[in-house]
């Protein structure tokens, strides 16, 4: 039989909703470089490469992040640091004065079997 997918990530909360969804995972928990960003896609290919470089077996990660309108994009997968440093509600407060607060969150899912 085979083993399950390697899903790497530090949070266990998306471990379990992957299960939720249905996905048979095997969760690890590695310390990857993150680079700068605001596209999420652009971070999960260079942690699914540095990841698999780490334990040389098929996995899968994912980041998200959440794209404002008003401010072109920003924070994009930042907001988590956002998020930290200035709180979720002062980036609401921090919309107002804006006509578009529309926000839109993006997730971003690579698998990478070393090929």
């Amino acid at each position: 039989m085979a083993s399950p997918l390697l899903f790497v990530t530090s949070r266990a909360e998306k471990a379990r909703e992957a299960e939720r969804l249905g996905f048979s995972l095997e969760r690890m928990d590695l310390d990857l470089p993150e680079p700068q960003s605001l596209d999420p896609a652009e971070i999960v290919e260079a942690k699914a490469r540095a990841a698999y470089d780490r334990v040389a077996r098929p996995l899968v990660v994912e980041d998200s992040g959440l794209s404002i309108a008003a401010w072109g994009g920003f924070p994009g997968a930042l907001v988590k640091w956002l998020e930290r440093s200035a709180g979720i509600e002062k980036l609401a407060t921090m919309l107002d004065g804006f006509p578009d607060r529309a926000a839109t969150a993006v997730c971003a899912v690579a698998s990478f079997d070393g090929l």
